[in-house]
């Protein structure tokens, strides 16, 4: 969702449409929600959705979790490009009741 930043372009408004462009590159939709806390929360989706939406993929707490999580999908989309299959976890040992 995209939203108009403060008058004059300030740094929020530039790291928010940063976030939105990488995530519409990799076919993502992004939400954002400023709490008060000083931590904006950016949720990403496969499809339009409002924040509150239950399909949402991931839920970043912070512009630097966000482009984490966006370079992580960039980079599995490349290997998977590639070819690469990761290989399968060893399995759990049964839990005692």
């Amino acid at each position: 969702m995209s939203r108009p930043g403060p008058p004059g372009g300030g740094v929020v408004s530039t790291v928010k449409n940063t976030i939105e462009a990488r995530a519409a590159a990799l076919g993502l939709y992004v939400a954002y929600w400023s709490p008060g806390d000083g931590a904006t929360r950016y949720r990403f989706f496969a499809s339009p959705s409002a924040y509150s939406a239950a399909d949402g993929l991931y839920t970043a707490i912070g512009s630097k979790d966000a482009f984490t999580f966006l370079a992580g999908v960039a980079t599995g989309r490349q290997l998977a490009a590639l070819g690469y299959r990761p290989l399968p976890l060893p399995a759990r040992p049964p839990v005692a009741p």
